[in-house]
């Protein structure tokens, strides 16, 4: 108890220990014992409040804490289209004309006169016969101009020219035979026959007949 203040159980007072006695109320001074467990029961009073107060935060912190932001699925990274630098050149539903070689003196081969129902569509009015065929429904022309172009005339047989019995188009040679190309629709003509197609597939497929 010496050098330690206690605390009297008479009166209350804090006292110093003088004589083990009392400073105020005379009374005796309360054994060491009593004071170790006054003490400890203090100590252990503190650490319940306080572990309460803490407790008492968390739950608080709980309750009010925002719930987790739901996970967010990323969708999987691809490789980005590179745009090219290079300008494609423009395309065109018009077939192009070829030019055939000229001989070596410089001239273009001759031949038989375009016929005039084909001729009149051809640039210049005049050309040279390539190709004269019919199937059972057409008559197709190949000619040729002057500068070396090729056109293809067809025509529905028996019937006089008009935007629905007749056709003329710039031509291509393609690979044994010609090429006309009109929008969408392709003339093929060829190995002894005429092929009408589109992107979708072929449309007609039909024979072709020389015409003398």
């Amino acid at each position: 108890m010496a050098g330690s203040p206690w605390t009297c159980e008479q009166c209350g007072e804090v006292n110093e220990d003088t004589g083990g006695v009392c400073g105020v109320c005379g009374a005796p001074a309360p054994p060491p014992e009593r004071n170790r467990a006054r003490a400890l029961w203090a100590l252990l009073a503190l650490v319940v409040v306080a572990g309460a107060a803490v407790g008492a935060t968390f739950l608080f912190d709980a309750n009010h804490r925002p719930p987790p932001a739901p996970a967010v699925q990323f969708p999987l990274y691809t490789t980005p289209v590179i745009p090219s630098t290079t300008t494609p050149a423009a395309t065109s539903t018009t077939a192009t004309t070829t030019r055939p070689t000229p001989t070596a003196s410089g001239t273009i081969a001759v031949g038989p006169p375009c016929p005039a129902a084909a001729a009149q569509y051809l640039p210049g009015g005049a050309g040279i016969t390539v190709l004269v065929a019919q199937t059972e429904k057409s008559v197709i022309t190949i000619c040729e101009t002057p500068d070396g172009g090729l056109f293809y005339d067809g025509q529905a047989r028996g019937q006089d020219p008009s935007p629905t019995t007749h056709l003329a188009l710039p031509a291509q040679r393609s690979g044994d035979g010609y090429l006309a190309v009109n929008g969408d629709y392709r003339y093929q003509v060829g190995g002894g026959r005429l092929v009408v197609s589109t992107k979708s597939g072929v449309l007609s497929d039909d024979a072709l007949t020389p015409v003398s």
